[in-house]
């Protein structure tokens, strides 16, 4: 399937359908005043007269119902490049059978008379010259017949043949339309908050919300899962900070924690994938329909935006990152902007229908105003729709203990933030700050990741194994920076180890004393 919006490429396809409407209608309005003056003078019609008729109306019908696919975004390229080449031989056809005769006409030598009579001698002798094949019309049986007539049943005959051509032209553009649109997105999470429109949003069947426990594997054997396995900007903004062994962003250095090299890129497919899994390969929850301009705050790699663009081509899609690590090769609606959401948007207000934030705690120092900012360049009735994760793991049993390696976690997650000035516990307030902003019908829905295949459960079983590899290859990155320049912790006392009691496999790391 394919939308409307394809560039050049598109609007050369709606045009050539306007072109073949027009055309067609032409013909049809010249071919049905024709039959029914020969069927007035009662002599019945031409088979070929009828038979262009015929085809003409059917594709008349066929362009207008393309073209409306075509603008609501249904339109099946490949079979419509099947019914043009079928159109293509059908007016080929027309063309050569109708063209025969008439191409030995010299309307200039016709005399004039009644328009009701020249078109019945004209048709009748028309039957007679496509009932005899390789015979010629004779000026004798022409006296008194209409140029204009002669010139009207030329007309079709040109038409016919300049149809042939925007056809197979139309064909062709379908097929480059199909190749450029085969490629339909798939598929992410999270609580949907609408602006103007009261809207409601459920849980998807087969994942765990946020009040029901998590069925456990009681075959789940610690260590046995093997799912481990692996699975125009100015130059300075590349010119990344190394600290630690790692690379961070250069634009607004300092300004985000985590870092952007190959590794972290890497854990972020691990991420969306979980995302998708928890949203049962949804992109989203926001009933959005048919939005103009969509933004994409703190995109990272762009794979959630890049998905979002080509599942509505019709969207004008914006992706905005602190880092310049987003692929070359990207859908023609979607553009990727370095910019910094803290700072004051340079958007129009009221410009986008739907704003759509991921993943984004610890990085937004006052959020009261980045919503607000949210919402002025929100248009009436536009969605935003956050997604956070809660640093600070939770378990339904009481297996996460005071004191306990995840509770200590939390704790420091908390502290991180803190020293940070940026809070990575925004899952807790981002609800009500929202609602502050200005926004109505604020919808949370909230869901639970395993962190390991314990659960009984296929998908969250699935779920949970995505999970645990996104908190092996991330915990450092996530630590480092973190412990390193805000609380004191030089680079070379964070030990990672392993640790195999308690909970899940879990990556967790040594915090020595500088002392």
């Amino acid at each position: 399937m394919a939308g409307s919006d394809n560039g050049a490429l598109g609007t050369t396809f709606k045009t050539v359908r306007i072109l073949q409407a027009v055309s067609l209608i032409a013909i049809v309005g010249m071919a049905a005043y024709f039959i029914s003056q020969m069927v007035s003078n009662n002599n019945a019609p031409s088979d070929v007269i009828v038979g262009t008729l015929s085809v003409t109306c059917i594709a008349v019908l066929y362009c207008a119902i393309t073209y409306i696919l075509y603008i609501d975004n249904i339109l099946p390229f490949l079979i419509t490049t099947g019914m043009d080449s079928m159109l293509l031989i059908a007016l080929v056809v027309v063309a050569v059978v109708v063209g025969k005769p008439l191409s030995y006409l010299n309307c200039r030598v016709i005399g004039s008379s009644s328009v009701s009579q020249s078109t019945y001698q004209l048709g009748l002798e028309l039957k007679k010259s496509f009932s005899k094949e390789g015979s010629q019309v004779r000026y004798s049986n022409w006296i008194g017949a209409s140029k204009v007539t002669c010139y009207e049943m030329k007309a079709i005959w040109g038409l016919s043949i300049a149809l042939c051509v925007l056809f197979a032209f139309s064909a062709i553009c379908s097929v480059c339309l199909w190749r450029r649109s085969k490629a339909v997105a798939p598929k992410s999470r999270v609580p949907a908050l609408n602006r103007k429109s009261p809207r409601k949003l459920i849980n998807h069947e087969g994942m765990a919300s946020g009040n029901e426990s998590i069925p456990i594997d009681d075959g789940y054997a610690d260590g046995s899962d093997d799912s481990l396995s692996r699975m125009s900007i100015a130059s300075s903004i590349y010119q990344y900070r190394l600290e630690n062994g790692r690379s961070y962003h250069a634009y607004r250095d300092g300004q985000y924690w985590a870092p952007n090299d190959k590794q972290a890129r890497s854990n972020e497919v691990n991420s969306h994938h979980a995302f998708l899994l928890t949203l049962n390969d949804k992109l989203l929850l926001a009933p959005i329909h048919k939005p103009k301009r969509a933004l994409d705050v703190g995109c990272g790699v762009g794979i959630w935006t890049i998905d979002f663009a080509e599942a509505h081509p019709n969207t004008a899609v914006i992706g905005t990152d602190l880092s310049p690590i987003q692929p070359d090769t990207r859908p023609p609606n979607l553009n990727f902007e370095i910019d910094d959401c803290c700072s004051d948007w340079v958007y129009p207000n009221d410009h986008f229908d739907y704003i759509h934030i991921r993943q984004l705690y610890g990085s937004v120092a006052d959020w009261p105003k980045f919503y607000r900012q949210c919402y002025d360049h929100l248009a009436p009735g536009g969605y935003i729709e956050q997604a956070e994760v809660n640093p600070a793991p939770k378990s339904d049993d009481g297996s996460v203990t005071p004191g306990g390696p995840f509770d200590e976690c939390g704790k420091l997650a908390v502290r991180a933030g803190e020293s940070f000035g940026k809070s990575l516990m925004v899952e807790e307030f981002m609800h009500d700050e929202i609602a502050r902003a200005g926004f109505t019908d604020v919808v949370r829905v909230r869901f639970k990741w395993p962190i390991g295949a314990w659960s009984n459960d296929a998908r969250l079983k699935e779920l949970g194994r995505w999970v645990l590899i996104h908190w092996y290859e991330g915990l450092e990155g996530w630590v480092l920076r973190f412990f390193t320049k805000h609380m004191g912790v030089s680079g070379h006392l964070i030990t990672p180890q392993t640790t195999r009691k308690g909970l899940p496999k879990m990556l967790l790391f040594t915090i020595a004393n500088d002392s």
